[in-house]
């Protein structure tokens, strides 16, 4: 890090060029693959699809019914269990992303 910012902005803005370009990459990198897998690509030839967003393994489903005894509520804790996940997930890359 001390080397990048001693050689001068040309060499730091240029180098923030590449690893821009090389995220992007690593992106599509990532993202392709599960997609692929997703739809059949994968060792068994099996399309997984939303599989897990189905009764009972969904993140909405009824596996903590026998706990909270009511359907709607369920759903409820359910979701709220989802969204506070994602919305952490954002906050984090976010958070470092508004630091530098």
């Amino acid at each position: 890090v001390v080397i990048v910012n001693s050689l001068g902005i040309q060499f730091f803005a240029e180098l923030g060029f590449w690893m821009g370009g090389l995220k992007i990459v690593f992106l599509v990198g990532l993202v392709l693959p599960g997609i692929i897998v997703d739809l059949g690509g994968n060792t068994k030839h099996d399309r997984i699809r939303f599989r897990y967003w189905r009764q009972p393994n969904g993140p909405m489903g009824n596996y903590i019914i026998h706990q909270v005894h009511n359907d709607q509520f369920a759903f409820s804790l359910g979701f709220w269990s989802t969204l506070t996940t994602t919305v952490l997930a954002h906050i984090g890359s976010d958070l470092v992303a508004v630091t530098a």
